[in-house]
């Protein structure tokens, strides 16, 4: 946070390394996975790194959020392989993750003026590059979207 004259830049910027290994070496478990090579714990990833942006001047702001994931190479098996009589509980997730597998970059912006110490009117972007991605096996997010926002303090 800081001020270059009359204008006020607050960020905050982050990244996080993770080596998820797991300490279950149980065969049978290990066999539930769908990564078998690395022996690495389900759902998490190795990359995550966020920032955000806002600088404001006056009555007038403007923002940027971005965040990165890596790609989620293990999960359960079951939901990428058919069960009893071809089902399967996600169908098309392993071609989905196949296609998908270099992680996932999330851009979102925004605009406000500040109408008076009670009010505060905004404008955001979500997903600006219209990004498809999948937070977890089954769960795609949100397309692109905007926002109007009215804020009142009492």
């Amino acid at each position: 946070m800081g001020k270059i004259g009359d204008v006020e830049i607050i960020s905050l910027i982050g990244y996080t390394y993770m080596n998820p290994i797991s300490l279950n070496n149980d065969p049978a478990y290990r066999l539930s996975n769908s990564d078998t090579t690395q022996n690495l714990l389900k759902y998490r990833f190795k990359h995550l790194a966020k920032a955000d942006v806002e600088v404001n001047y006056k009555k007038y702001s403007i923002g940027v959020s971005m965040r990165y994931n890596s790609y989620m190479s293990n999960i359960d098996r079951v939901f990428e392989e058919a069960i009893a009589g071809g089902t399967y509980v996600l169908p098309g997730l392993k071609e989905y993750r196949q296609i998908y597998n270099k992680g996932n970059f999330v851009v979102d912006a925004r605009i406000g003026f500040k109408i008076s110490e009670s009010y505060r009117l905004g404008f955001m972007v979500n997903n600006i590059f219209n990004a498809e991605y999948s937070s977890r096996p089954g769960d795609i997010q949100p397309p692109r979207n905007f926002l109007v926002q009215v804020q009142m303090k009492f």
